[in-house]
């Protein structure tokens, strides 16, 4: 960013600050100041996370929320299986990591013992949400997902009820806020936390079928692909409820954002709660697409490379260049073939290039008049075909072929019919049947239907004929 570029407000609380193109939903500054002066440094290895998740699985089947030292020494003895410890020092390391936890305040003691007695420790929630992110980041299925979303929007549908019910007595922070902001947002983090889960388990997926290539090459083709259009499938089925839930969840929070003017806490969680459902459609909508170009590349590769080479000769034989080229180095001779000339390089042509005049195109320079182009023989008969028309009130057009256009050639004739009958068409009524006109004979070679039209402006039954018209064929035929 330049240095006379302002850069993004975050200091702003109206939640419309510009923070790298997305709208930031609070302060980022405070929050990051917030957390700062909390003064807390995490420091967990392995071993830790491990314990950490031991704790929280015990204290989740326990009926007591609390637990004793003794048990919290007794979780740490299969992690100290997982990193092979010494067991003469497992009470020495399990009280380290005792202090590591209280340090952090991930392990907090919910007892009055002293210093000397053993007391009763609890998770802290920064020690839960840890427990909770590696303990129920499970895979999200179709049936998950469709239990999750219909307890959602039972829950959006109460909401909605319990507001068209209320009165001026109706406590709306208990009754609806609090439904909102604690039982619908746990349902979609529940659902957000399976999302994460899935993601792990195809990457662990892809990992797996890495090494199922590198195991068995030739044999791994069958089980890759019954792999990837398992996965496929269940991205596929999830896309598919997410797309048509979304757009009913959506509608339900948007009734419920009809009452915001009873509470003002109601629009904000409302806008939280739309953003995690657009959110989690836009997570399966990536996946999909995401694992469809994984599962096209790795089809073109079990094609291109394991049913072409299924005992896998050609990588052995590089891998063994590759490792004999120090002592037998070796090089490819190749030719340097003509350009097929054919295939020409374009040539792009010089902006600036000259053009060579000859000196006599100079010398004999004049000024030509141009003037408005003449107007055609038969575009000028057009025009006197249609003033007869406004003037007489009527038209007959074979006559007046004849008559206006006598000077034209049977050519010109022809253009003529098919460029005025038109025109003529859309200022006069025709009569009521056209196909039972007569034909009249303009030359020896061209005929055309005898055709009367009468003016639009002129009433029913009254004409008005021009005297100096001559209409020979007048009243020949007609009807």
């Amino acid at each position: 960013m330049a240095n006379n570029e302002p850069g993004p407000d975050l200091s702003s609380d109206d939640g419309n600050s510009d923070f790298h193109g997305q709208a930031a939903p609070e302060s980022v500054g405070r929050a990051v100041a917030d957390a700062y002066h909390t003064k807390l440094d995490l420091s967990l290895g392995r071993d830790d996370i491990a314990y950490v998740a031991g704790i929280f699985h015990f204290q989740k089947k326990s009926d007591d929320s609390y637990i004793d030292e003794a048990v919290l020494r007794a979780i740490y003895e299969p992690v100290n299986e997982m990193v092979n410890g010494d067991p003469d020092t497992i009470q020495q390391r399990c009280t380290n990591a005792l202090s590591r936890l209280k340090s952090q305040s991930i392990l907090i003691r919910a007892d009055a013992g002293g210093v000397w007695e053993e007391g009763r420790y609890t998770l802290s929630t920064l020690g839960n949400a840890i427990g909770r992110y590696i303990s129920d980041e499970s895979s999200l299925t179709v049936q998950s997902l469709t239990i999750l979303l219909s307890r959602i929007r039972a829950e959006l549908a109460d909401v909605i009820a319990t507001a068209r019910s209320a009165n001026e007595t109706t406590d709306w922070d208990a009754t609806v806020v609090a439904l909102l902001r604690y039982l619908v947002t746990d349902l979609l983090e529940a659902l957000e936390r399976r999302a994460r889960g899935l993601d792990i388990s195809n990457q662990q997926l892809r990992r797996q079928i890495t090494s199922l290539f590198h195991q068995k090459w030739g044999d791994a083709a069958d089980i890759c692909k019954s792999m990837l259009n398992s996965v496929m499938s269940t991205l596929f089925e999830l896309y598919s409820v997410l797309t048509e839930q979304v757009e009913s969840l959506t509608r339900l929070l948007d009734d419920i954002a009809e009452f915001s003017d009873r509470d003002a806490a109601i629009l904000p969680l409302v806008e939280s709660l739309r953003t995690q459902l657009h959110r989690l459609h836009n997570w399966s909508m990536q996946r999909h697409t995401e694992w469809a170009n994984y599962h096209g590349m790795v089809m073109t590769f079990i094609r291109t490379h394991v049913q072409m080479d299924p005992d896998n000769r050609m990588r052995g034989r590089i891998r063994d260049h590759i490792q004999r080229f120090p002592e037998t180095p070796y090089y490819l001779v190749v030719l340097d073939p003509v350009p097929f000339l054919h295939m020409r390089e374009v040539e792009r042509p010089d902006k600036n290039h000259q053009v060579d005049v000859p000196a006599f195109a100079f010398a004999n320079r004049k000024v030509a008049d141009v003037g408005v182009p003449r107007e055609s023989d038969i575009g000028q008969v057009i025009k006197r075909m249609l003033a007869r028309l406004e003037q007489d009130g009527e038209i007959d057009l074979a006559t007046s072929i004849v008559t206006d256009g006598a000077h034209l050639s049977d050519l010109d004739w022809y253009v003529l019919i098919s460029r005025v009958t038109p025109l003529l068409l859309d200022r006069g009524i025709p009569p009521a049947a056209l196909s039972a006109r007569r034909w009249a004979a303009l030359s020896a070679r061209l005929e055309t239907q005898s055709l009367k039209l009468r003016s639009r402006s002129m009433p029913a039954d009254e004409t008005q004929p021009n005297p100096e018209a001559q209409h020979p064929a007048e009243g020949e035929n007609d009807v």
